[in-house]
């Protein structure tokens, strides 16, 4: 396993597995967009099995996206990946994500690697879902 910042040469390989993981995928030039901020890409022999879209705004960092291709989910390559991400934020940041209430898998890592629920957003996916937003205080 391998993690490294994402380039917009990896569009294609990250649209493809937001298009596999997603039922409302995000836009290949959303995808471009954020490929030039910041990005991480989780490769296994060579190719991309999962990636993390990061916003930073002072103490506080918001995962924007975050997801593992199909065949590498519930194989541990998710928590080791946010693990891994997670161990270079600064001592006192925060970091928040949103999850569809009924990603019960997401939910569990989250829940398991620390995140803590602060609160909910109604019919905040574009099918009417409710998201939950949790919240890791380092």
């Amino acid at each position: 396993m391998n993690v490294r910042k994402g380039t917009q040469d990896d569009v294609e390989s990250v649209f493809n597995i937001e298009s596999r993981v997603f039922s409302d995928p995000w836009e290949k030039d959303q995808i471009l967009d954020e490929l030039s901020n910041e990005t991480y890409v989780l490769s296994e022999n060579d190719g991309i099995i999962g990636y993390m879209m990061i916003h930073r705004n002072y103490r506080e960092i918001q995962i924007a996206n975050f997801a593992v291709d199909i065949p590498y989910q519930h194989k541990g390559f998710g928590k080791l990946f946010l693990s891994e991400f997670l161990s270079t934020v600064n001592k006192g940041n925060s970091v928040t994500l949103e999850v569809k209430q009924s990603n019960l898998n997401a939910i569990k890592l989250y829940i398991d690697t620390g995140f803590k629920e602060v609160g909910r957003r109604d019919e905040y996916y574009a099918d009417g879902e409710a998201a939950i937003v949790f919240q890791l205080n380092t």
